[in-house]
């Protein structure tokens, strides 16, 4: 591809098959992330840029759509931050070192991405310190859509900061999509559903004891569209 290519491009894919070592990025150590910056300043009209197991810091200002699988979390939050146009976000699987999420945030101003309408994260609640300053510096005035999954091998509680971080976003949300939380009885999902009153769309993908009977009362409360229940007894 020459460089005079690279100035109408629009949309682009990497994948760690197509870089050496093809193991990078989806181990830990130092090899997790190497800290040579990749810069797409280059590619002006770069709008959508996927990347698999990608081990390399980034810069990529231009982008609106941002799709993350297996990117180290220092990569993934550096993109969100950057992205002043980010209209669709989703990170999938982000590669965390053994020793936790080394990203201070505590001194960080809050990050307002005023045009991001759809958020897509999966979480690790191992690391819930980190993600309590995350969310108290992220803020998304816009949002319509979220999904977010608990990829801990035990399902967490759902923490309080979290449902800060939902009421938000509330005045805006209209599709929320929330996988593998462990809720365990009305007061849980109460609280939880309390915070999102505007809610058309709802996904639940279930792994604590809550039943059915549990969201009966918030649901007639919502006024839902759409709605699926997944893994919940009667």
């Amino acid at each position: 591809m020459n460089e005079g290519s690279l100035t109408v491009l629009e949309e682009m894919q990497i994948g760690h098959r197509y870089l050496h070592p093809p193991a990078v990025g989806v181990v830990d150590g130092p090899e997790r992330l190497n800290q040579r910056r990749v810069s797409f300043v280059g590619v002006p009209k770069l709008r959508c840029l996927l990347l698999d197991n990608f081990p390399y810091r980034c810069t990529a200002p231009s982008l609106t759509t941002l799709r993350l699988y297996g990117v180290a979390i220092e990569t993934c939050v550096d993109l969100l931050f950057e992205c002043a146009g980010i209209i669709d976000f989703e990170c999938r699987r982000p590669n965390v070192s053994d020793n936790g999420i080394d990203y201070p945030l505590q001194a960080t101003k809050a990050v307002v991405k005023k045009q991001l309408r759809l958020f897509e994260w999966d979480f690790d609640f191992a690391n819930a310190e980190w993600y309590n300053d995350f969310y108290t510096c992220i803020r998304m005035p816009r949002l319509q859509r979220m999904r977010l999954t608990n990829i801990d091998a035990d399902p967490s509680p759902f923490p309080p900061s979290l449902l800060t971080f939902l009421e938000s976003v509330s005045s805006t949300l209209k599709r929320l999509t929330l996988v593998t939380f462990r809720v365990t009885d009305s007061q849980d999902v109460n609280d939880i559903f309390a915070c999102v009153p505007r809610i058309e769309h709802l996904v639940v993908e279930e792994r604590g004891n809550a039943t059915y009977s549990c969201y009966r009362e918030i649901l007639q409360a919502l006024n839902l569209l759409r709605l699926y229940l997944k893994h919940l007894p009667p």
